[in-house]
């Protein structure tokens, strides 16, 4: 995966149906809540906020609907400068090769060792945290020191996230020298 173009990830870019990346507020810096405690965010999904004190482990890079961890955790991810790449669970049948694959070319790709230093999650959208907008069903999010940023699309894009990802360097983070 990690000597393939970024073309080879679903879409081209002009193709992905995708939104603008959004700005927003962030908050929630250091703001840990008990394990189990169901946090409400501000958008789908989280740019930022309150989260567990524990975030997801930092060796792994994708998951699957059995296996994720909580929004909570993962949103501890971001607070460290992580990028997430968060997919509608239904389309997992057509695309969990192609996104394990981007997944392990993002952080893997040597022009993107300084943007994403290894800090890069594709994860499932749970749903009943909040729907993702219509003719969306990839979303990526980060944890800026200042601002939260998100965008939706309506197919997968490689492009779009090395795009994504380099707009928005893990270094630009609240904590961006955690783990």
């Amino acid at each position: 995966p990690a000597r393939r173009d970024w073309a080879d990830f679903g879409v081209a870019a002009s193709s992905a149906s995708c939104e603008e990346v959004v700005t927003e507020e962030q908050a929630g810096t250091a703001d840990h809540r008990p394990d189990g405690e169901q946090i409400e965010y501000a958008s789908v999904p989280p740019t930022s906020g309150p989260h567990y004190p524990v975030p997801a482990s930092f060796n792994r890079k994708f998951y699957t609907p059995s296996d994720t961890p909580e929004v909570e955790r993962l949103v501890h991810n971001l607070e460290h400068g992580y990028t997430i790449l968060w997919y509608d669970p239904t389309v997992l049948d057509e695309q969990e090769s192609t996104l394990s694959e981007l997944a392990t070319k993002v952080t893997s790709d040597e022009d993107l060792t300084e943007a994403v230093n290894g800090k890069f999650i594709v994860a499932p959208w749970d749903a009943e945290r909040g729907v993702l907008p219509d003719g969306t069903a990839y979303a990526l999010t980060h944890w800026g020191a200042e601002q939260g940023f998100r965008q939706h699309c309506g197919d997968l894009s490689g492009e779009v996230v090395r795009d994504f990802v380099t707009a928005h360097p893990s270094s630009d983070a609240p904590e961006p020298f955690g783990a």
